[in-house]
């Protein structure tokens, strides 16, 4: 990571490959820097499985993030912060963001009160990663 020669303060990771620079274009760099699956947007965490095989046994696929709902933000929108921060992570927590697992794929969905976050892959251990960081990230229970 490079650091500006004025302040010696690291710059932000930019996005590279086509797909990154498309999501990226057009947001501003708060947007890119402030992590889109910060605890306190968190609403749950579930896992993510489904049936495979002729024994219909269940396999993990990764995680669901249920993000609150707020003013002025669309699926759309968190789509592409989601896929701009997964195209060029942050190095100082790309050790805790599901979306930074290699391999990760991406669907967001709207909820009544949320949008979900679908983090997946085909690789049994990165999906169990997923999982590990996406539980990590979760609001702790209120009961």
């Amino acid at each position: 990571m490079a650091c500006t020669a004025a302040t010696g303060v690291p710059e932000p990771q930019r996005p590279t490959g086509p797909k990154t620079a498309a999501a990226c274009a057009g947001l501003a760099e708060h947007e890119r820097a402030t992590p889109l699956l910060a605890r306190e947007n968190i609403v749950a965490v579930r896992k993510l499985e489904e049936r495979r095989g002729k024994q219909m046994l269940w396999q993990l696929d990764g995680a669901e993030i249920y993000l609150r709902a707020q003013r002025d933000t669309s699926r759309a929108w968190i789509a592409r912060v989601a896929r701009c921060q997964m195209g060029a992570p942050d190095p100082t927590r790309s050790a805790h963001d599901p979306l930074a697992v290699a391999g990760a794929e991406l669907k967001v969905l709207s909820a009544d009160t949320a949008y979900v976050l679908q983090i997946t892959t085909a690789d049994p251990g990165q999906a169990r990663e997923i999982l590990r960081r996406a539980q990590a990230l979760a609001p702790a229970s209120r009961d």
